[in-house]
């Protein structure tokens, strides 16, 4: 696995090795500030192990500065990698500077974990990234879209229940009014003749009469007269 850490702003690309890490020979040059020539000369002297200092790997370059360790296949190039412990001896034998003496401690004391780690940039997965943050965006805008929609829709609901029932309210009442009108306006029963007469000779006026049994005017001056009981003077007095 390769993973990019920052030493001094230089971005060196780790490579796990073992159970410790590796850097190519490029990199280590970069890292001491010399050329990878003076690495080259270094490694020619015969002081440094294979498998311990350093090892070879066939690689192929990814375009971005990167590379990928490639066990065969076309396009590829044998490069050398350092181990820690090749860095740090490496860095007892090039001539010191304060550079080369910082780079040495460095590698003394860096243990590869995720706290120091760059991931390697990946343009594919970066956009992936990127597209799965606009499409919650969007998913959490929809939820607060669909939320405000269900709000309005309770509360039109609500409002709709309530003209309803006053609209219903005002239905009950007209035909309520609407059956006084038709039992006022209907033709009294025998029973309500003799109870209209029964008023009138009691002494209760015609108004009076009306008011008491619910029933129109008309009605109630129909039933006296069809009694005979109004004379001039009575109908009269019943009007009043």
């Amino acid at each position: 696995m390769n993973t990019v850490v920052n030493f001094n702003g230089l971005n060196l690309e780790v490579l796990e090795f073992d159970d410790t890490w590796a850097l190519s020979n490029r990199q280590v040059a970069d890292g001491f500030g010399v050329s990878e020539e003076a690495i080259r000369q270094q490694k020619s002297r015969g002081e440094y192990k294979y498998g311990i200092h350093f090892f070879t790997e066939r690689v192929k370059h990814d375009g971005m500065g990167g590379v990928t360790i490639c066990h065969g296949g076309v396009d590829t190039q044998e490069m050398t990698f350092w181990t820690k412990k090749g860095v740090i001896t490496l860095g007892f034998k090039l001539r010191e500077t304060p550079q080369t003496i910082a780079f040495r401690d460095w590698a003394s004391d860096f243990i590869l974990k995720s706290s120091d780690i760059i991931s390697k940039s990946n343009p594919y997965l970066d956009k992936l990234v990127d597209n799965m943050g606009i499409l919650n965006e969007k998913i959490d805008k929809l939820q607060a879209k669909n939320s405000a929609l269900a709000g309005e829709l309770i509360e039109a609901s609500r409002k709709y229940t309530a003209a309803l029932e006053r609209e219903n309210a005002l239905l009950r009442r007209d035909a309520e009014g609407a059956g006084q009108l038709l039992k006022k306006s209907t033709k009294l029963s025998e029973a309500e003749r003799d109870e209209v007469a029964r008023l009138y000779e009691s002494g209760l006026s015609q108004a009076q009469i009306c008011r008491r049994l619910g029933r129109s005017d008309t009605a109630v001056r129909n039933a006296i007269r069809s009694r005979s009981l109004g004379s001039a003077s009575g109908l009269f007095r019943g009007a009043l």
